[in-house]
């Protein structure tokens, strides 16, 4: 995969940098929304004006992650480790994204198990990287394997999984309606394709 996708280096609009633009996007918003039958007629003048620009703000926002340096937040936070081997696990990280085929929500939480090498990361780096990567629009199963892969190129660790345990609202508002519907993925590297270590896993992510 492109590293320069998997480090969040390419640009989008920015609120600060691009007025123009937020003014055309909401103008389009508007356009959308006028042709919704009975909107307008509907709806106060100040939801017509306004909503349209709530929206791309939150547009925006789903997508800042597409602006965001992964090395900006490891940066000195990689530490040295001498004789650790053993499984080191950040779970019930929670998290929100935007799915990538109807720019709805999807929202859960994710768990990291690595196996280092030599380095092991901050603690609070891990949301931190999480959050940076879920702001882009998104596959649930390509957020899950890009957690995973780029925290493997920081770490380069004996291995790393990911899973992830999501909502999606275009599951439970729209279509089908399964609203109590889940839906889990999981991505692993190196050790964790081995049976021995992915239960290891398993059994200290159910300890209480």
């Amino acid at each position: 995969m492109d590293s320069q996708n998997l480090n969040g280096k390419y640009e989008t609009i920015s609120t600060k940098d691009n007025p123009e633009k937020i003014e055309r996007m909401a103008e389009l918003m508007k356009e959308i929304l006028s042709l919704t039958s009975n909107y307008s007629e509907n709806q106060s003048k100040e939801i017509i004006e306004k909503t349209p620009k709530r929206f791309i703000k939150y547009l925006l926002e789903s997508s800042e992650g597409y602006t965001i340096n992964i090395d900006d937040i490891v940066k000195d936070a990689l530490f040295e480790v001498n004789n650790y081997k053993d499984i080191i696990i950040v779970s019930d990280i929670s998290f929100n994204s935007t799915c990538e085929h109807h720019l709805l929500p999807f929202f859960g939480e994710c768990s990291i198990g690595y196996i280092p090498e030599n380095k092991v990361l901050g603690l609070s780096k891990f949301p931190r990287v999480v959050e940076a990567i879920s702001k882009k629009f998104y596959l649930q199963e390509n957020l899950t394997r890009d957690i995973a892969t780029i925290l493997d190129s920081y770490l380069k660790c004996a291995g790393v999984v990911v899973i992830i345990s999501a909502k999606h609202s275009c599951m439970c508002y729209r279509g089908i309606r399964s609203y109590n519907s889940e839906t889990k993925t999981i991505f692993k590297t190196g050790l964790f394709n081995q049976t021995e270590y992915l239960n290891q896993f398993y059994s200290l992510l159910n300890m209480k």
